[in-house]
């Protein structure tokens, strides 16, 4: 059908350039001419019933592909469901373990030995990981189900940052690392913020920043004003990030090629987590970063109008 609708079509247009040319065919005869309608109309109701078929293809296809991503978004629903389910399971029995562990080696009372001691370590270490892992497990899944429920109101940006810079210098600070504060704005900066949220974007860039540091490292943590955003960096001079590893820098669980210094590791949700939580707050985020210079993340958010 469609072969003999492109010979309908190519003749219809043969015969118009010769219109247009000038060069008008001899007049036909009636019985002719009587056949020609004949053909053309056959010709145009076969392109109409084609017509017809395409539409109804299309349709047909248009409903698989709306009852397809049902199933997925049901799919989705309940993998989320069984996520949250099976993370808030898990969370309990695993702080106890963790508080256990850490009252048997914090209790001045005990006589445990060298080797005790470090099995007692692996075990609090590993379940604060687990308990991390499950804390993230548990936003993506409330994040993924459309729960992210913002709590936003203006407050003064710089202020917050330096406060959360101050909080994440105890632990950087055991680590020979330091976290320093640069901004340029001499205005307050006011933007409307869920602080709970927007201090784990922070917690969680700066705890990479220190992971990926060397001993005796530098942070920079730098607020600028661009127009109507307000831009915030952590700066590292750590290993930096292979350009092949940039592009699924915020994809769940993924890991780059390149260890800590230290061989901490992370959850793989951070990222994505920061991301989701930064565009919910209509902003973006973004990375920058040379290999052996170390790397900027970074993020803008709308300030306040007025």
């Amino acid at each position: 059908m469609a072969l003999e609708m492109q010979s309908v079509v190519r003749e219809a247009a043969a015969r118009l350039a010769e219109l247009v040319e000038g060069r008008i065919p001899p007049p036909l005869s009636p019985a002719a001419a009587a056949e020609n309608e004949i053909a053309l109309a056959a010709a145009v109701n076969r392109l109409i019933d084609y017509h017809r078929e395409v539409l109804a293809s299309l349709e047909r296809k248009e409903r698989e592909l709306r009852e397809r991503i049902d199933e997925l978004h049901d799919l989705n629903r309940l993998k989320n469901e069984f996520v949250g389910i099976a993370a808030h399971d898990l969370r309990s029995p695993l702080a106890v373990v963790e508080l256990y562990a850490s009252f048997l080696l914090e209790d001045p009372r005990s006589c445990l030995t060298d080797k005790e001691r470090e099995f007692l370590n692996v075990i609090r270490t590993q379940s604060r990981f687990m308990l991390n892992l499950i804390n993230d497990l548990l936003d993506v899944s409330r994040i993924e189900a459309g729960h992210l429920d913002l709590k936003k109101q203006p407050g003064d940006w710089l202020g917050f940052v330096r406060r959360n810079a101050d909080l994440n210098g105890a632990l950087a600070t055991r680590r020979g690392i330091g976290i320093e504060v640069e901004t340029a704005v001499t205005q307050p900066l006011v933007i409307p913020f869920d602080a709970s949220r927007m201090e784990q974007v922070l917690n969680n860039l700066i705890g990479n920043a220190v992971r990926f540091s060397p001993q005796d490292g530098r942070i920079l943590l730098r607020v600028d004003r661009q127009g109507g955003l307000v831009r915030t960096s952590v700066v590292d001079h750590g290993p930096g990030i292979p350009p092949e590893d940039r592009a699924s820098l915020f994809v769940p669980f993924h890991r780059g090629r390149t260890p800590p210094p230290r061989g901490e590791r992370g959850t793989g949700l951070g990222l994505t987590i920061a991301r989701r939580i930064v565009e919910a707050h209509g902003g973006s985020i973004g990375v920058e970063s040379e290999v052996g210079v170390g790397s900027t993340f970074f993020f803008t958010l709308p300030a306040a109008e007025g």
